[in-house]
């Protein structure tokens, strides 16, 4: 079992905007309040740092196929993860290798780690 505390961290979800402790254990948050105190793997003070929801942007155009030279699956869900959203949507508007505009039903992208 592993546990991680993090201390005087700035919370923002629907229901809280406040800096406080962070209790997680086992990759689950367990608690959220004021000094905590606890006997854990890990504490980090996270002062100046926010923590928030997971955010998802709904509408991202990848380029890929076809405009690779401007950005792939790869390195835009590497920037998406890296400005805190965990998920996006796929406009699916991108140019077939012949310069035509390509029409998918269904895309399926997965990385390990991501």
């Amino acid at each position: 079992m592993s546990s991680l505390l993090l201390k005087n961290v700035h919370a923002v979800d629907i229901g809280t905007d406040k800096v406080c402790d962070i209790f997680i254990s086992d990759g689950i948050i367990r608690k959220i309040g004021e000094s905590i105190f606890c006997d854990c793997d890990k504490e980090i003070d996270c002062s100046g740092l926010t923590a928030m929801p997971a955010l998802f942007d709904m509408h991202v155009h990848f380029r890929d196929p076809g405009l690779t030279y401007k950005e792939d699956i790869v390195t835009g869900c590497n920037a998406a993860l890296a400005g805190g959203f965990t998920g996006v949507l796929l406009a699916m508007y991108v140019i077939d290798e012949t310069g035509k505009k390509a029409e998918f039903t269904e895309f399926t992208w997965t990385q390990k780690g991501h």
